[in-house]
């Protein structure tokens, strides 16, 4: 979402191309199509699996918070909405939330549910199709517009404040562990 300088129906979405250097504008979607395009947000999470991007949640603004998960394939220019708030069956509607793939799923932690924080991770799975809510013991204190990344087989949680913990979650035990400092090296913690 840029404030003030899109209308709220609009979707913006740039491409960086690395080669150029350039940023440019997609202007896939016709107006009168606009509404098989998610609406203008900020606070959503976005990753990439294969050749396309999915779009989770975000804040409309006065409209409230959302739910929905879009996808946009690359290469036809397009977007698909994977799921509406109709089909209640995963993580519910969240703003300030972090995602990351690993290796067929995406994984979605915490984030806000109006000023509710929320306590949870979730797991989409790009072979099924489907969502299923990962219980674990500990983990970090309720964070929200934090960062979050893939070391290997890890999923490595920060905060905004340097001075916070990092936090590394293992896919495999589906286990916590607290980390020192954002300031040390990462490649110690990977």
């Amino acid at each position: 979402m840029v404030d003030s300088a899109f209308i709220q129906a609009k979707t913006p979405l740039w491409t960086y191309d690395v080669d150029s250097t350039r940023w440019t504008e997609c202007r896939n979607v016709p107006a009168e199509k606009e509404s098989l395009a998610p609406a203008n947000r900020r606070g959503h999470s976005a990753v990439v699996y294969h050749s396309s991007m999915y779009i989770f949640g975000g804040y409309f603004g006065i409209k409230g918070i959302s739910q929905e998960f879009w996808t946009f394939h690359f290469n036809t220019g397009k977007w698909l909405c994977v799921s509406s708030p109709s089909q209640n069956t995963g993580p519910g509607p969240r703003h300030g939330h972090s995602a990351v793939v690993y290796p067929t799923g995406m994984y979605l932690f915490r984030g806000l549910m109006e000023l509710s924080e929320r306590k949870d991770l979730w797991k989409w799975d790009f072979v099924s199709s489907s969502w299923s809510n990962i219980r674990t013991s500990q983990g970090p204190p309720p964070v929200v517009g934090h960062a979050s990344i893939v070391c290997k087989d890890s999923m490595l949680i920060s905060n905004s404040n340097p001075n916070d913990d990092l936090w590394k979650y293992h896919f495999h035990t589906q286990t916590w562990k607290k980390l020192s400092s954002v300031s040390l090296h990462l490649r110690n913690w990977c």
